[in-house]
């Protein structure tokens, strides 16, 4: 299995870390929003990965892009958590390697609301993916900043993106 790991905003691993690991894409900036109250899009994003087989000095990075849109809603809200239908897109496009991933996510995927102990609020977003090229299937996992008290409205702002491709 060969892992991707997409760090949006602020990184929960820190950045020496992320290094050290095959495979990493990370990215500065992004937050998705609401579309019509019926899907979700996180816009183009930059993106680095950092190459595992780079000589001597450790781990090169690459510069790339990585873009995600859900399909629409089949139940729930994007306020209190939602189920998705199928279709969409999951892109991770890093030019000159061996990583392009260009996906549509399967029916099922979950917006999940998260309660923390002080009231404030984190969503994370879960499901699968295929491979539109490969039809390799892939897990991933989306997690949002923490969004204060208020429910998700408009945007908020992404921690972290991590998909394993098969």
């Amino acid at each position: 299995m060969k892992k991707l790991t997409i760090v949006l905003l602020f990184a929960l691993l820190p950045a020496a870390l992320l290094a050290q690991m095959p495979g990493n894409v990370t990215a500065q900036g992004g937050a998705i929003s609401d579309l019509n109250s019926k899907a979700l899009s996180l816009p183009l994003s930059p993106a680095t990965f950092f190459n595992p087989v780079a000589c001597c000095s450790g781990p090169v990075p690459v510069t790339g892009t990585v873009t995600l849109s859900t399909p629409v809603l089949t139940s729930g809200t994007l306020a209190a958590g939602a189920t998705f239908g199928a279709g969409g897109a999951f892109i991770v496009q890093i030019p000159g390697q061996s990583v392009a991933y260009n996906g549509t996510i399967a029916a099922g995927a979950q917006w999940t609301k998260i309660t923390l102990a002080n009231g404030t609020k984190v969503y994370t977003l879960t499901g699968a993916a295929t491979d539109v090229v490969t039809g390799e299937t892939s897990n991933f996992v989306l997690q949002t900043v923490n969004n204060g008290t208020p429910n998700f409205a408009v945007t908020i702002g992404v921690s972290s993106i991590a998909i394993s491709l098969n």
